[in-house]
């Protein structure tokens, strides 16, 4: 599950939540 979503946000939605996660408290490794 996560590998897939990993891949899907990878190009798109990671790009964008991820910079927003580190910011606030949620991190995921």
């Amino acid at each position: 599950l996560l590998d897939k979503l990993e891949s899907k946000m990878e190009g798109t939605t990671m790009e964008g939540v991820i910079p927003s996660l580190f910011q606030g408290q949620y991190v995921v490794n």
